[in-house]
């Protein structure tokens, strides 16, 4: 839309609602990613605006809030990346300045988020993606020691709370975290500018216990869940070895799929956890496309695949887990050979959200993307 009607553009970003992002203790295994909203954000910065908008401070005034209004350490780097992309002026950049210095002196907890986003080094980390900002900050002649000092003083006191046990290895808590060494030596003209001294390992607290671990939820776990998972290792293995598309291709192989595909349409979520039961029965569904021979019962695998993933009562259990395994889908980790007919099961199905992303697959037309990409992928 920003190529037809960058107004309209802007007012459909508007539209799109930013999740709550909770903070996420260190039991938590994994950490929110929500680049893909920011990299759209950015584009809209650098397109969505005319030179006379600009000028008027309604690109400032419009982007202002998406700084303003950080709940997560997760936003700060692909904000930074944003904001340092859009090519702002010097009044946009001194609004930025003090909306992140504000930020980062307020965010704290938030253990899982800061432990993923700040203590990982390299382009994706937080002290990289606030050094290109900062750089471009100097490089306009706007001072630099608020936001210096806040972003030390950020990284120190929230590594001086945290407690995942898997966030810091032995190497660091003798000298100290790979990202301040990184922050150091980015920053180390710039520091002694603003008279402010690198991070030392007496800045932090070496001396606690990184206690708390992290906590996985095995799944297979109830007893139907178990006997399922163990019927589709018997089909796809006999004893250690795989089996060949010969075997699959016997009665017997037949009779046993027709005797798993049964039990597994009517396999409900009854001992299973919400999110447990999704995750299970989309892998049960995704290795069973990807054993059965091309024949119209792998067809009906496919079609019976997307009558789950399309039930409501699917997606409202864990939205994230369900969306994880319909892109997948989409993307050809499973059913590779089968795309027009992925394209059809979605198109055919009543969910809006899989008929929509088959429907611009289709208008895309024949593409060869990236791995890992569809189109939709390949226009963002």
């Amino acid at each position: 839309m920003l190529t037809l009607n960058p107004t309209a553009a802007r007012e459909m970003f508007q539209h799109i609602e930013l999740p709550h992002l909770s903070p996420l203790t260190c039991d938590v295994p994994l950490a929110y990613d929500p680049s893909a909203y920011y990299q759209a954000l950015g584009a809209i910065l650098r397109r969505g605006f005319s030179i006379k908008e600009r000028a008027e401070d309604r690109r400032l005034i419009w982007a202002a809030p998406y700084v303003r209004n950080i709940q997560s350490h997760s936003q700060l780097a692909p904000l930074a990346k944003a904001l340092d992309s859009s090519d702002p002026s010097a009044t946009e950049l001194e609004e930025y300045v003090t909306l992140l210095t504000s930020a980062l002196r307020q965010l704290r907890g938030d253990e899982r988020s800061f432990a993923s986003a700040a203590l990982s080094a390299g382009e994706d980390g937080i002290v990289s993606a606030m050094s290109r900002l900062i750089a471009t900050v100097a490089h306009n002649g706007i001072p630099t020691g608020s936001i210096l000092g806040a972003l030390r003083e950020y990284l120190m006191l929230n590594f001086n709370q945290l407690h995942c046990r898997d966030a810091v290895s032995a190497d660091a808590m003798i000298t100290i975290p790979t990202a301040f060494s990184d922050f150091n030596k980015e920053f180390r003209r710039a520091l002694v500018q603003v008279q402010l001294s690198p991070i030392a390992p007496n800045d932090l607290k070496h001396s606690r216990t990184f206690e708390t671990d992290v906590v996985y939820h095995p799944l297979w776990q109830s007893q139907e869940a178990k006997a399922l998972f163990t019927s589709l290792k018997e089909l796809r293995f006999q004893g250690n070895t795989e089996r060949t598309m010969t075997d699959r291709q016997s009665p017997e192989w037949a009779a046993q799929f027709v005797e798993f595909i049964a039990h597994l349409n009517s396999w409900s979520e009854s001992g299973e956890s919400g999110t447990d039961f999704v995750q299970e029965k989309s892998i049960l569904y995704e290795g069973l496309i990807d054993i059965t021979p091309p024949s119209p019962q792998r067809l009906e695998v496919l079609d019976r695949y997307v009558e789950f993933l399309q039930d409501s009562a699917v997606q409202d259990s864990k939205r994230i887990v369900w969306f994880w395994h319909a892109k997948g889908l989409l993307e050809g980790y499973r059913a590779t050979d089968y795309r027009a007919e992925v394209l059809d099961a979605f198109l055919n199905s009543q969910d809006s959200t899989l008929q929509t992303y088959a429907r611009f697959e289709r208008f895309m037309g024949p593409h060869t993307p990236l791995p890992g990409q569809t189109a939709i992928d390949q226009v963002h």
